[in-house]
């Protein structure tokens, strides 16, 4: 198909996660459905045997299919009664600095509606001056 205002040549998969994609729509589709059909999720060796493509071919496509199902954040302002505490995640070291000042932890900072909308995001610095803009 081509373009009416610039002439190009463009297909169906343009602004899809199947764009730059040899693989034909039906593969995808598959992946798709075991994807979603796998309550704990699945691997991309897993997946790649099941669909009959390499391991990276599978983890690319497991990749896409992720991002695309990712929610879109919103900019909608939060109203009503809105509660806001910070936390630090990251896996268990034996030896260190624990809790909050520990290297590695990630600081993540979330909001929430009460009855509505939940926001979180990884912040730097857990600092009033970050914390006060995001909340603004």
């Amino acid at each position: 198909m081509k373009c009416a205002d610039c002439r190009k040549l463009f297909s169906v998969k343009v602004g899809t996660i199947f764009e730059d994609s040899a693989l034909p729509l039906q593969k995808w589709f598959f992946a798709i459905y075991v994807f979603s059909a796998h309550k704990k999720g699945i691997s991309s060796c897993q997946l790649g045997k099941d669909i009959s493509v390499r391991q990276a071919i599978a983890w690319h496509m497991l990749h896409r299919i992720r991002e695309s199902m990712r929610p879109k954040t919103r900019k909608v302002q939060l109203k009503n009664i809105v509660e806001a505490d910070e936390t630090y995640i990251g896996g268990k070291k034996h030896k260190g600095k624990r809790g909050r000042g520990s290297e590695n932890k990630t600081p993540v900072f979330g909001m929430i509606e009460r009855q509505g909308e939940v926001r979180t995001m990884p912040v730097e610095k857990v600092n009033s001056q970050t914390l006060k803009g995001l909340i603004r």
